[in-house]
């Protein structure tokens, strides 16, 4: 009689190995589909990362663009200033020289 029950608390026993070992392989399969998940949703928010980055240059570029329009429309409106103040200049030489040529010619008269 004990070796019959000591007979039927080995099956149990195996019957509980057995049991944990088939749970073991579920929480197996189980970790394996949650790392490959995870996985994937790192791939996926590192190309999100990417994108973003490739975005970021795109507009870091035209700011610069922006920028290097912004400074030459700067020194166009300089040069036109500069050019205004030439003409000014020349416009004054001129009524100088009109007025002295005036002068000479009545003088010659």
């Amino acid at each position: 009689a004990a070796l019959n029950e000591k007979n039927k608390q080995l099956q149990a026993d195996k019957q509980d190995t057995d049991d944990l070992e088939k749970r073991v392989a579920e929480l197996e399969k189980e970790a394996e589909a949650k790392v490959q998940e995870l996985t994937d949703q790192l791939n996926e928010a590192l190309q999100k990362q990417r994108n973003l980055q490739h975005e970021l240059d795109g507009k870091n570029e035209l700011l610069k663009d922006m920028r290097l329009s912004e400074d030459l429309e700067n020194r166009i409106a300089n040069l036109q200033q500069e050019a205004q103040h030439r003409v000014e200049e020349l416009e004054e030489v001129c009524r100088a020289a009109t007025k002295k040529t005036r002068e000479l010619e009545k003088d010659n008269w």
